[in-house]
């Protein structure tokens, strides 16, 4: 698995890099140019986070995980320009008789409305059961954000419920609707 994690996702209109091809620099200007628009979605992240320093090390962070298999990352790029427009995560990879990630993504507050997620995100589930052969997608998003459940639900991610304060986001514990993708074609691995 480790040699497709070095290489990048190409799709139609765009470049999606495994942090070993991420640019730190291009990653802390997408951070911080949307600190602001992320913020009532996300955990608190230190001033430290928003350094050099600080985006280094989240990279070194999702090489180790990769390279354990516990999870994927990618940055997105338009085919024409190396400007990160977001990112996507596969974190908490487990195998056995799980075969399970958690999915989360972001989209600069600029590339919004033009349908860069769901063309990353369809590569990216696509490339996780192919390559990785997991069944299962969980995406835990705040009632809220009616955008993202509309773009889970149109990718085929069912609605299993919902979490009281499941995630500490902005300073406050939020409840999360829990949305999974299930892959069709899972087989049993040797």
């Amino acid at each position: 698995m480790v040699d497709y994690l070095k290489e990048n996702l190409i799709t139609n209109r765009l470049i999606l890099s495994p942090p070993y091809l991420t640019k730190a620099e291009q990653l802390l200007s997408f951070y911080l140019h949307n600190r602001t628009f992320h913020a009532p979605f996300e955990n608190i992240k230190p001033d430290e986070f928003y350094t050099p320093h600080g985006i280094k090390a989240l990279l070194q962070h999702q090489i180790q995980d990769q390279d354990s298999n516990r999870g994927l990352y990618f940055a997105l790029s338009l085919s024409n320009s190396d400007e990160v427009i977001g990112t996507i995560s596969c974190s908490n990879i487990v195998y056995g008789p799980f075969c399970s990630t958690f999915l989360g993504y972001r989209l600069s507050h600029s590339s919004l409305h033009h349908g860069y997620m769901r063309e990353a995100l369809e590569a990216v589930i696509s490339f996780g059961c192919k390559e990785y052969n997991l069944h299962r997608f969980e995406a835990n998003i705040m009632p809220g954000n009616h955008a993202s459940i509309h773009l889970v639900e149109s990718l085929g991610f069912k609605h299993e419920g919902y979490s009281p304060e499941y995630l500490y986001i902005a300073g406050r514990w939020e409840g999360h609707n829990h949305y999974v993708y299930i892959n069709p074609h899972w087989a049993l691995s040797s």
